[in-house]
């Protein structure tokens, strides 16, 4: 019964937002379909690894320094990438697009060359933090 009535739950999800207290398997489906739309495939992995690591996929997670969403997306990012940061932990879609949408400034970031861990960095540290971090140099701005 469960298995039958998950693509129901999938389907209500994307047209109305996660529910509040939506289970994991219905948020990681979520952050893949946001992943995969605005990054690639290949990106869908890495999403749903930094959401884990996060928020343990709880849309409602939050953290030291304001940080909130499943992405634990910190206010002066949200503001950058023109998200309303209270909305963030309020809307679970709205939330786990904002993550992305930071993934997606990290990348171009990048020239959209990075590793996955590059990327793990760039959301933990920002995008000119995982540069000095790691020793990450862009041939677009050498002097970043």
């Amino acid at each position: 019964m469960m298995m039958r009535s998950l693509p129901i739950l999938i389907i209500a999800t994307i047209l109305f937002g996660c529910p509040a207290g939506a289970g994991e398997a219905v948020v990681a489906n979520v952050v893949a379909r946001v992943a995969h739309r605005e990054l690639g495939p290949e990106w869908v992995p890495t999403a749903l690894a930094i959401a884990k690591k996060e928020s343990r996929l709880r849309c409602d997670a939050s953290g030291r320094g304001k940080v909130l969403g499943i992405f634990q997306v910190v206010p002066i990012a949200a503001k950058h990438l023109g998200y309303d940061h209270k909305r963030i932990k309020e809307d679970c879609v709205y939330g786990i697009e904002a993550g992305i949408a930071h993934m997606v400034a990290c990348l171009k970031s990048a020239n959209g060359k990075m590793t996955a861990r590059q990327m793990k960095a760039c959301h933990v540290h920002g995008i000119n933090g995982w540069r000095m971090r790691y020793g990450y140099v862009s041939s677009r701005n050498p002097s970043s």
